[in-house]
């Protein structure tokens, strides 16, 4: 019997490593899933929130408004228990600066983004959505980390600017538990 089995034991050897790594793959992966679809329906959800309270103030350029609807949308998110973890960054249709709001610690309302506008049209992702009234989904370098960002096009044939929801990468990973890549695959079309 030991000689009949001794020519098959590689193959079940193989076979026997081939299911716990298969078995582990779908654990983690199954655990992962989720994590990752429950970010892209908050992602969603905001920028189809936003993208209606702030097309108005982009288009009659008046980034005060555009603030206050960034500040209420923030403190009512917080107020339903779901206060959100990103940035929002509004772009005028050349890729500058408009509006910018974070998140803050005691800050339910966030805080706007300070310095000057900032030009962010030589980012590839930005530049693509631009061009293209496509949502995109993409990564920028900083000095101290990665910004993963959702781009998504406002206006009448999307002209007027870009609508821009952005994670730290370090913070995708901690506090979300999902890597760049799973984040660079999610469709976040609204």
């Amino acid at each position: 019997m030991v000689r009949a089995l001794l020519p098959r034991l590689p193959w079940l050897l193989v076979a026997a490593v081939a299911l716990v790594w298969a078995a582990g793959c779908g654990q983690d992966g199954t655990q992962e899933k989720p994590k990752a679809l429950a970010l892209a329906q908050e992602l969603r959800a905001q920028l189809r929130a936003l993208s209606g309270v702030l097309l108005a103030p982009l288009q009659n350029d008046d980034p005060q408004a555009a603030q206050k609807a960034l500040a209420d949308y923030y403190r009512q998110a917080s107020q339903d228990g779901r206060p959100l973890q990103n940035g929002v960054l509004v772009l005028n249709n050349k890729g500058v600066t408009f509006v910018e709001r974070k998140p803050a610690p005691g800050h339910p309302e966030g805080v706007p983004g300070t310095g000057p506008a900032r030009n962010y049209s030589d980012y590839q992702v930005i530049r693509q959505a631009l061009q293209s009234g496509r949502t995109e989904v993409g990564k920028v370098y900083l000095a101290q980390d990665e910004l993963y960002v959702v781009c998504h096009p406002l206006g009448d044939d999307h002209k007027a600017g870009l609508l821009i929801l952005g994670v730290m990468g370090a913070y995708l990973e901690g506090r979300f538990g999902i890597s760049g890549q799973e984040f660079l695959s999610l469709d976040l079309r609204p």
